[in-house]
């Protein structure tokens, strides 16, 4: 009879531990996982949108630069596949940098670029948080969408955050909202 309460402990102990892998679109919050679990790009759903992406326009030219991060350990101790992205803007053939993001920050920890996605939302569209430095806006949207048939063109489309509830002081109202962008919208961008 000992012996099977060992056996038993034994078994509920390694269960306990137990990790899990997950894919990006299965339903868990790495947070709510057990230290040591993996949520991972199991179908390479993030591979075709990284790169070096670039529209040129005249004496315009916007980068891209798209990176998938695999198996990055987030202080919660579970790890996670995403993309993280950096972006330049230049006009006058180079001469004027209007934003450059790139090449700034070495460490893949997505808190520190002003791009990051979980996953695609389907095999020809990701959605980034996106930050327009030049502007001062945090939590808006960027969506990268292929033309269709293509995965060497895509656009990219930028959306603002949606503000609710926001208690303005009527004797020290903010700065009227910028609801434009620095990149010019709905570009498309080339694979480099």
């Amino acid at each position: 009879m000992k012996k099977i309460y060992l056996a038993l402990l034994l078994i509920a102990g390694i269960y306990s531990n137990a990790q899990i892998t997950a894919g990006l679109h299965d339903g868990y919050w790495l947070e709510d996982m057990p230290v040591g679990s993996y949520v991972k790009d199991t179908n390479n759903e993030l591979d075709p949108f990284a790169g070096k992406w670039v529209w040129t326009n005249g004496d315009e030219k916007v980068i891209f630069k798209l990176q998938k991060v695999v198996h990055y350990l987030f202080p919660c101790g579970s790890y996670q596949d995403f993309m993280i992205g950096n972006y330049s803007y230049t006009k006058d053939n180079g001469f004027t940098t209007v934003v450059n993001t790139i090449n700034q920050v070495l460490s893949l920890d997505p808190e520190l670029h002003p791009m990051s996605a979980i996953g695609a939302e389907n095999n020809s569209k990701i959605k980034f948080t996106f930050q327009d430095i030049a502007l001062n806006k945090k939590s808006c949207w960027a969506y990268f969408e292929f033309l269709p048939g293509s995965t060497t063109q895509m656009t990219v489309k930028f959306e603002n955050p949606e503000i609710m509830g926001v208690v303005v002081d009527p004797n020290n109202p903010p700065p009227p909202y910028n609801y434009g962008f620095t990149i010019p919208q709905g570009i498309i961008l080339t694979k480099q």
